[in-house]
């Protein structure tokens, strides 16, 4: 139904607790649906034949008439005697703002329709398709398609919020096809607590649906790690992956030259400047075939920030740079033995298996990459008053490859001669690997905030 004013208009501040509200509703739209049935139908429309098994109440007749009209095999419906089909009945104002009541009925006899002989009268199948139902049957249906080696994907949409932990791992673990939107992803992750890789070995394939992005991130991990370093793999809340898509972000975290696919073709890495032309020419071909939303924004670590920046000075065009573990001043460096304390800082700022020896994360610093190392302080005093774009710096608590006292941030500010803002930001509790350790959700949360900034920035131009 479609009402022509808006609820805002309608709710009282101080009377939420005690609403009573009618809206006359101009137009009543009345569509066959049912997730089931609608899959079953486009199916049938591409020339398959689907067997939809599902519950339906006491008034199907007239759609299940219709449904086999249009190529669906409904032998497989279980229709109550008493209950009325699964019904959702919406209200949608000027706004597009809506308020809906979905009723189950029938839904939650699902849980009776048995697999096996639906498969002996109508087999052998293909594929099961398990949808939103009734989730003690969206369970079954997965076990039994587990114990007859039928392949069916998955797809929970809302009834994860139905699921826990359990039931979640169970609904998907053999599944072939894993369906998610963007934010059901990140839910699953939640309720799973399995990073991507590990949804990934458990299932043969992931189609996550994405809409238009707000922003893309361009993530550029540091040296001695891969892209992984921002999927937060010993913990999956940590993930700058998973946060940013929730909150309506492209995130593309990129192996630079010399490290992930890259690396046998490349050994010897490149150096900085080569590394800039590759990665423009990439979001070059990127932003070609596929939605950016308001742009590009460089959020890069240590090595990564370097070449954010450097990025930044030679183009694309960009909203903005976030950049961790790096600054202008070397710090005096410790002798050999301790650079692994001075690399990460206390240890139990970081999760239990950060370290784990198959965790896959470590790679060697490429030695072109290492070459460039002691010249970066000449080449940031070449491209800082090249940067157009808001910066922001963060520094950890116990950051020990950079000076970052008050004068050291101060002169490094002002170097961005031609930036409109340039923010620096200390970060506690966090050691160099800021998106490694705990801290890692409240700088990725801080890193997204600027770049609220800067789309809002741009959009009031």
């Amino acid at each position: 139904m479609a009402y022509p004013g808006r609820f805002a208009e309608q709710l009282l501040g101080d009377r939420l607790d005690r609403i009573s509200l009618s809206f006359l509703a101009d137009t009543l739209d009345i569509r066959r649906g049912g997730v089931g049935a609608n899959i079953a139908l486009g199916l049938a429309r591409l020339g398959l034949r689907p067997v939809l098994a599902a519950a339906a109440g006491r008034d199907f007749a007239e759609y299940g008439a219709w449904l086999r009209a249009n190529g669906v095999d409904t032998g497989a419906v279980r229709v109550s005697d008493t209950l009325h089909t699964a019904r959702f009945v919406c209200t949608t104002d000027a706004d597009q703002n809506q308020i809906a009541t979905f009723h189950a009925g029938a839904m939650a006899e699902a849980r009776h329709i048995g697999l096996a002989r639906t498969a002996d009268r109508h087999g052998p199948f293909a594929l099961a398709v398990i949808g939103p139902d009734d989730p003690e049957a969206m369970l079954r249906h997965a076990e039994e398609c587990r114990r007859l080696g039928i392949p069916f994907a998955a797809d929970p949409s809302q009834q994860l919020a139905r699921l826990d932990r359990t039931r979640t791992r169970h609904l998907i673990d053999g599944a072939r096809l894993l369906f998610t939107n963007e934010y059901e992803a990140g839910l699953l992750l939640r309720h799973t607590a399995w990073t991507r890789e590990q949804v990934l070995e458990r299932t043969g394939a992931w189609v996550v649906t994405r809409g238009a992005p707000r922003a893309t991130v361009v993530a550029l991990h540091g040296g001695g790690v891969h892209a992984g370093y921002f999927d937060g793999q010993a913990h999956p809340d940590l993930s700058l992956l998973t946060l940013g898509t929730r909150l309506g972000f492209t995130v593309l975290a990129v192996d630079r030259p010399g490290y992930g696919h890259s690396a046998a073709r490349l050994p010897e890495g490149l150096p900085l400047a080569a590394q800039s032309a590759v990665l423009g020419a990439a979001l070059a071909d990127f932003t070609a075939g596929h939605p950016v939303g308001a742009g590009l924004f460089l959020l890069g670590h240590s090595l990564g920030g370097k070449l954010a920046l450097l990025a930044a000075a030679d183009g694309p065009p960009l909203l903005g740079v976030d950049v961790s573990g790096c600054g202008h001043r070397p710090a005096a460096g410790p002798a050999a033995p301790d650079r692994a304390a001075r690399a990460w800082g206390p240890l139990g700022l970081y999760p239990p298996g950060t370290f784990r020896p198959d965790a896959d994360l470590f790679r060697p610093i490429p030695p072109r990459e290492a070459a460039d190392i002691p010249h970066w302080p000449r080449l940031f005093t070449r491209i800082a008053p090249r940067v157009r774009v808001p910066v922001r710096f963060t520094f950890a608590e116990h950051e020990r490859w950079w000076c970052h006292g008050d004068r050291d941030l101060a002169d490094l500010r002002a170097r961005f001669t031609g930036a409109p803002r340039v923010l620096t930001e200390r970060q506690p509790s966090a050691g160099h690997n800021i998106s490694l350790g705990w801290a890692a959700r409240s700088y990725h949360l801080r890193a997204l905030a600027f770049l609220e900034d800067c789309v809002t920035r741009l959009a009031g131009r």
